[in-house]
């Protein structure tokens, strides 16, 4: 009799271990995938105005000084290029869809906090999502990013009117278009 009991207790307890797995699961199925998007873009324009944009481009100025100073013309022809790279960079991700990793990388640290309280399982640039179906939610995370630069009232403005814009196909970006 005590085996009977015991067996019965342990199929009770295994039915219910399954069960309860089962609606679980059930309920995680119904559960749409959560990411967080951004417009590169505005997170291009908000760095591009930043203080942190300023303090490189100081650092670059001043190694190039110190370079035509000492007279290290390998490293002051370097330095020379990486200027018009930068505008040019800075040219494709303001106004086309070019990737702002090198951007988000110094934003990186504060990701997951972002990620957390706005419940995203990643975030990535609206722009480099070719697919994405129903059940995917998406959130629009692009202030919250824009913010951690600290921009300024004119560089809101011009980040609002980009967003106004769709972005100029890459391959069609004139790299003077803009001088």
């Amino acid at each position: 009799m005590k085996t009977y009991k015991r067996s019965t207790f342990v199929l009770i307890a295994v039915l219910f271990f399954v069960i309860g797995n089962s609606t679980s699961n059930a309920q995680q199925s119904t559960q749409s995938l959560k990411i967080g998007i951004y417009d590169s873009r505005a997170i291009a324009v908000a760095y591009a105005n930043s203080e942190m944009f300023k303090s490189y481009m100081a650092n670059l100025m001043a190694d190039y000084k110190k370079a035509k100073e000492e007279k290290a013309s390998d490293r002051e022809k370097e330095l020379e290029k990486e200027g018009p790279f930068q505008q040019q960079l800075l040219h494709q991700q303001s106004f086309s869809n070019g990737t702002v990793s090198n951007i988000i990388d110094k934003i990186k640290d504060k990701l997951p906090a972002i990620a957390q309280s706005n419940g995203v399982s990643l975030i990535i640039s609206k722009w480099e999502l070719a697919y994405i179906n129903e059940e995917v939610e998406t959130v629009d995370l692009t202030n919250e990013l824009v913010s951690l630069f600290n921009p300024t009232d004119q560089a809101l403005k011009w980040i609002e009117g980009v967003r106004k814009q769709n972005p100029i196909p890459i391959d069609k970006l004139n790299p003077n278009h803009h001088k």
